[in-house]
């Protein structure tokens, strides 16, 4: 069976918006932030630390993160023409 996961979303200062998966019991399990080249999704395990010790984490909604990654990928696009 699938192991039920649950996220949170920030916002760190002036890197992309992350997303933090937790397991079941709310230990944190991976963090995901776009990837300024693709737009899409990558693994950012790095920034753990990050949110837990930067005075610049602000928590963010799902919509707000999901709106901040299609500012992301819409620049990109922008970029590109």
């Amino acid at each position: 069976m699938p192991e039920k996961r649950s996220f949170t979303y920030f916002l760190l200062g002036n890197v992309p918006p992350v997303r933090v998966a937790r397991d079941a019991s709310g230990l944190v399990r991976s963090a995901e932030a776009p990837d300024p080249d693709t737009g899409e999704l990558v693994y950012r395990h790095t920034l753990l630390s990050r949110l837990d010790t930067s005075p610049e984490v602000e928590e963010l909604t799902e919509l707000q993160f999901e709106e901040a990654c299609a500012a992301i990928r819409a620049k990109r696009t922008e970029a590109s023409r």
